[in-house]
């Protein structure tokens, strides 16, 4: 938006100096100006400019965890406990029904703001596309019948819990 306003600036500047009278005196012609008078300073770090690696780290992503992240988090590892404990119990009934659950979980999660941090983000990242991928086997296995794919939903949903647990590591400095 600044460097918008500042080339505006610059841009009005030199169609006003180009539209003044001509002077007509004996006079030497006015110098006209190259840049805009009194036109602001652009700074090199603009609010849009990629934060460094020191800024996104630490503090930015304890807010993140604690204004939301800590949240989807434990709802996300509550479902895929639900679908480990329901599968140990062979109650098919309950892990499609945890699979629904799971599948309305990882949306919330995926319009949340991502994690500030490139290490972690990367984490959730991989934790929300592993667990989308589990439930898309998981449903598809269900719809069939196929009980080989629903299997195999199930231990890619048990397996996001490992991504999951770096980012809390990760957000909560431990």
């Amino acid at each position: 938006m600044r460097r918008h306003t500042a080339a505006a600036i610059i841009f009005a500047g030199l169609a006003l100096a180009g539209c003044s009278s001509g002077n007509t005196s004996s006079a030497a012609p006015a110098k006209q100006p190259t840049a805009a008078p009194s036109s602001p300073t652009i700074s090199q770090s603009s609010p849009a400019a990629a934060p460094s690696a020191a800024q996104t780290s630490g503090a930015s992503v304890r807010s993140w965890y604690q204004s939301g992240g800590k949240d989807l988090i434990a709802m996300l590892t509550s479902d895929i406990n639900n679908v480990s404990t329901d599968d140990d119990s062979h109650d098919s009934d309950m892990v499609n029904t945890d699979c629904l659950q799971l599948t309305a979980d990882v949306s919330r999660a995926q319009a949340y703001a991502p994690v500030p941090d490139p290490q972690a983000q990367s984490s959730w990242g991989s934790a929300l596309t592993t667990l989308h991928q589990g439930y898309m086997d998981c449903n598809g296995g269900f719809s069939d019948g196929d009980t080989a794919a629903v299997g195999k939903g199930v231990a890619e949903i048990k397996s996001a819990a490992a991504a999951l647990a770096d980012v809390t590591s990760h957000a909560s400095g431990s």
